[in-house]
């Protein structure tokens, strides 16, 4: 019993082992077409962990069957040494409250005709014990106060606000719910670059505060190179390189890490 109690304690707060993902199988591809293919990696509190690579790769595919959006064929998702493949759906709601996810696209991401308060209380309504209903206002404008947005947008609709600041609605609703894990799912590569430096410098605050674990999804290798810890090189569904950022970049490996640097110069440059 005391050994088990250890063992969770020293546990990385998310291992995933062996993780297999494939769709179709049938009619003139019986094998289907594998989207995820024996994926490994931990990822500690704290840690920013970049996933790169380019469309089709696997990248999004993969965030999605780490929070079971998509059923996995296979392997192991460890969250605090429970494996999260092995839920109920009942545990597995539960357990979303822990991991939360940020889409690409902010717009399609929050629902049109709700408010911005209504919006972030939403996970509040299955989740419910999290915070009281008397204390949600407050709540809700401290989340604001945290993304760098005024407390009056809590009464705004997203189509009242820029591509900038809905992002950073939909930050503070996955903030709601006090998650050990945010899988960012390209964030703000739908912005400006102007509006993608002032998400990036929320995302990196509320990290820093939280000591959130971040999976960062990109094909921005210099974002990449300035926000993580470490990354992860992903081909046709498979890591083809991993290791700690700066060794990665500056000494790649991989034929195909290397060229996804050789596209972009500026992800070599040191700052």
């Amino acid at each position: 019993m005391n050994g088990n109690r250890q063992a969770a304690i020293s546990a990385p707060l998310l291992h995933v082992r062996d993780l297999r993902k494939t769709f179709g199988g049938l009619g003139r591809s019986p094998g289907g077409i594998v989207a995820v293919n024996n994926i490994s990696f931990t990822l500690e509190a704290g840690e920013c962990m970049a996933i790169v690579g380019e469309s089709g790769s696997g990248k999004s595919t993969l965030a999605r069957t780490l929070l079971r959006l998509v059923d996995a064929d296979s392997g192991a998702v460890l969250y605090q040494g429970n494996d999260i493949l092995r839920f109920s759906n009942a545990d597995m709601q539960r357990q979303r409250r822990f991991m939360q996810m940020v889409f690409q696209d902010p717009y399609g991401s929050l629902h049109p005709r709700r408010t911005v308060a209504e919006l972030i209380s939403e996970p509040w309504q299955i989740h419910s014990g999290v915070v009281n209903r008397a204390e949600r206002p407050a709540r809700i404008q401290e989340l604001l106060t945290e993304v760098n947005l005024p407390h009056h947008f809590a009464s705004y609709y997203p189509n009242q606000l820029s591509g900038g600041q809905r992002q950073r609605v939909a930050i503070a609703r996955a903030l709601a719910l006090e998650p050990k894990i945010l899988i960012l799912d390209e964030p703000v590569s739908a912005l400006d670059v102007s509006v993608q430096a002032q998400v990036i410098k929320v995302l990196m605050t509320l990290q820093e505060r939280r000591a959130l674990a971040y999976i960062f999804i990109s094909h921005d290798l210099p974002l990449v190179r300035l926000v993580a810890t470490k990354v992860a090189v992903m081909n046709k569904g498979t890591f083809v390189e991993t290791g700690d950022t700066a060794t990665v970049f500056e000494n790649p490996r991989h034929e195909y890490t290397k060229s996804l640097l050789a596209s972009s110069p500026s992800a070599l440059e040191t700052h």
